[in-house]
């Protein structure tokens, strides 16, 4: 039970230090290129919108075979 106690601390210890780390690695590497890092946004937004389309468009198409679906069903009961 100790030991399993003291792995888990252990771990968990080990798991903050690389968090430190890593924020202040990114810090650090962001302050040398935030110019670079501006000019990736617009590919980025691109990117976004087009996936943000695309579920748009697969979202109405579902629709519109529903309601198709729907009015076929509606004049088979007339």
């Amino acid at each position: 039970m100790t030991q399993d106690l003291a792995l888990a601390a252990g771990l968990l210890l080990l798991l903050l230090l690389a968090l430190e780390g890593g924020f202040r690695i990114g810090r650090r590497t962001l302050r040398k290129r935030a110019i670079e890092m501006t000019s990736q946004v617009g590919p980025l937004q691109g990117a976004i919108l087009g996936l943000l389309g695309l579920l748009l468009a697969f979202s109405f198409a579902a629709a519109g075979a529903r309601f198709l679906e729907r009015l076929d069903s509606s004049s088979a009961r007339i």
